[in-house]
């Protein structure tokens, strides 16, 4: 959904010395938006119909979810802190995704 190739560009990193690190960065931020929308996330249509199984609550790659991870991505790459704060961007972003917890 989100190639290295992207994420160097976004980060401006050109070397090979961190790519395991950038792709660990890449997968957390899929799943981060996986899991503060309630969304499965799918590369494309094609990838979520050919899914039967998929939930009701699904979500096709688009430029606002990645434009939402390549903005995680950076800061987790720039910030190796626990104690960095999270770019408020990232739920502007996402936001209009989230799935509300119904009791």
């Amino acid at each position: 959904m989100i190639t290295l190739e992207d994420a160097k560009k976004h980060l401006r990193v050109l070397h090979n010395h961190e790519d395991s690190l950038i792709q660990i960065y890449i997968s957390a931020a899929l799943s981060r938006f996986c899991e503060f929308t309630g969304r499965k996330l799918y590369a494309t249509q094609e990838a979520l119909d050919a899914d039967l199984d998929a939930p009701v609550y699904s979500q096709v790659m688009n430029d606002e979810i990645r434009a939402g991870c390549l903005i995680l991505i950076a800061h987790l790459y720039v910030n190796r802190s626990e104690s960095a704060e999270i770019p408020k961007a990232i739920g502007y972003l996402w936001q209009s995704y989230w799935v509300p917890m119904i009791s």
